[in-house]
C-alpha cells in the first residue's frame, strides 16, 4: 500500500498480520506503527473498484476468436480482475491518512474491517 495524503504522504505502508498492525515506513525505516484493532478510530473505505487492464482486454478478444481460446478467456475474465483501493485511517491520537492498496493488501485488511 501507499500513502497518499497524511503527514507520511508517499511513504509505503504494510499489513502485518501476525501482529494485527499497520506499519508505515519512510526510507526503509518504520516510522509509525498502529494496532489495527486498538490505536485506530475508524477504518473508511473510500473507493474499491474492480477492473481489467487494457492488455487483459486484449488477450480475452483474441482468445475469444476462437472456440479453444474461448474456453481460456472466460476464466481470465471470471478471475483476472485487479482491485484497486482507497482506505481512510483515523488514529486514536494522530492526524488521519489515506492508503492506496490493491488485491493483495485487500486480502489483510479485509480480515479487519469485519470485526
Amino acid at each position: 500500500m501507499r500513502v497518499i495524503e497524511g503527514d507520511l504522504e508517499g511513504s509505503d505502508a504494510y499489513i502485518v498480520s501476525s501482529r494485527g498492525t499497520i506499519e508505515i515506513r519512510a526510507r526503509l525505516l518504520s516510522a509509525r506503527d498502529y494496532d489495527l484493532k486498538q490505536d485506530m478510530r475508524q477504518i473508511d473505505i473510500l473507493d474499491k473498484e474492480t477492473y481489467h487492464s487494457f492488455w487483459q482486454w486484449i488477450l480475452m478478444i483474441l482468445l475469444g476468436l476462437t472456440g479453444v481460446g474461448l474456453l481460456i478467456a472466460i476464466p481470465v475474465f471470471i478471475w483476472g480482475k485487479k482491485l484497486k483501493f482507497y482506505a481512510r485511517f483515523q488514529p486514536q491520537k494522530d492526524r488521519s491518512f489515506t492508503v492506496e492498496g490493491g488485491k493483495e493488501d485487500w486480502q489483510e485488511l479485509q480480515a479487519y474491517l469485519n470485526e
